[in-house]
């Protein structure tokens, strides 16, 4: 009687909703977030939330790619600024001062990496 019932309820269908879509399609069409959605991330993923930390890189990190690659970067050399960009906002995830704009700070960061 719960099969496919999500939170509050809801009847979920993830199957069909992205049977024919492909991974990169699904991550083109995010949901754009609010600042506090943004910010409750980063504070989850501050905590050790693992989920939370996975939504950030899927949510940013074709952003990074994107500024480090129209500094005309190699393949590889694109990868290690994504990685050194995200290492610097594990490093720094704590001292945040405006976390729903955690955007901002990455592509500023991916410039500088």
């Amino acid at each position: 009687m719960h099969d496919n019932l999500g939170h509050r309820g809801l009847r979920l269908d993830v199957r069909s909703a992205n049977k024919h879509r492909t991974r990169g399609e699904a991550t083109n069409k995010l949901r754009r977030l609010s600042g506090d959605e943004i910010a409750a991330l980063v504070n989850c993923a501050a905590a050790g939330d693992e989920h939370a930390w996975d939504a950030l890189v899927r949510r940013f990190d074709g952003m990074i790619k994107a500024i480090a690659g129209a500094h005309r970067l190699a393949h590889a050399d694109v990868h290690d600024v994504s990685q050194a960009t995200w290492l610097k906002l594990l490093e720094h995830i704590d001292d945040l001062k405006a976390p729903e704009r955690v955007g901002g700070w990455l592509a500023n960061t991916s410039t500088g990496s």
